[in-house]
């Protein structure tokens, strides 16, 4: 007898309004007024404390499952790193007026799969006699991160580049005149690379990248990028 495959899972308000919370309060200042000049210079790493305190929060408190804990994990530390990386790029591409943008575009590129882990957390729990194997789960996030993250940035009513960020970052073409997108797109490769990710892929060349060409990174600034994502991921850990 074949068994059924699995249906995608779907957020329902509840899940929307409870990944709300993960997010810090500069957020609310994104979603409905201009940053002063002040406001942009500390949205930085403190604001990384408190999606990494709150995260750190839910998983500990929220989940019991020891595969959904280490998957969440992986998922906080790619998300992260990859804020600090777009971050880094930008004060090192000649492009720091972007660093802010960059920095919170890379945190939320994938909130889809923060999402969806949470659902599919959810399902396990409420079928406990049915096993979903991580290899599983981690196909249904690949497939549906990208959309789902975008369609809940908008229902946050966040700005809009910030959707079509999580909805482009894995397109195979981008807009070269797009430095957020770009910048957010290397910082996210680089994290595969370095093992940062929920699918790593040590076989990533950064330096033949056409966004690392856009931005004209060199390739001595790439090998520093990598240890300034570690680094910067450990001193929060």
């Amino acid at each position: 007898m074949r068994e059924r495959p699995l249906a995608p899972p779907r957020a329902d308000s509840s899940d929307r309004r409870r990944l709300r919370l993960l997010l810090p309060p500069a957020l609310e200042i994104e979603a409905g007024h201009e940053l002063d000049e002040g406001a942009a210079q500390r949205l930085g790493l403190r604001q990384v404390v408190n999606i990494a305190v709150l995260t750190a929060q839910r998983a500990a408190h929220a989940c019991s499952d020891p595969i959904m804990k280490a998957l969440m994990q992986r998922l906080w530390e790619h998300s992260v790193g990859c804020a600090i990386g777009a971050k880094w790029i930008a004060e090192h591409a000649n492009c720091r007026e972007f660093a802010s943008e960059a920095f919170m575009a890379g945190l939320l590129h994938d909130v889809g799969s923060l999402m969806l882990l949470r659902v599919l957390e959810g399902l396990r729990a409420d079928q406990p006699g049915q096993p979903m194997p991580e290899s599983l789960m981690l196909e249904v996030v690949t497939a549906l991160h990208a959309e789902q993250g975008a369609a809940l940035i908008r229902h946050w009513a966040l700005p809009e580049s910030y959707a079509e960020m999580a909805s482009s970052h894995h397109a195979l073409e981008f807009d070269s005149t797009d430095t957020v997108g770009m910048l957010v797109r290397l910082a996210d490769q680089a994290c595969h690379k370095i093992g940062m990710s929920l699918t790593p892929d040590p076989s990533i060349r950064l330096s033949t990248l056409p966004e690392c060409s856009a931005l004209r990174v060199k390739e001595i600034a790439l090998a520093e990028l990598e240890i300034a994502i570690e680094d910067g991921v450990s001193a929060l850990a």
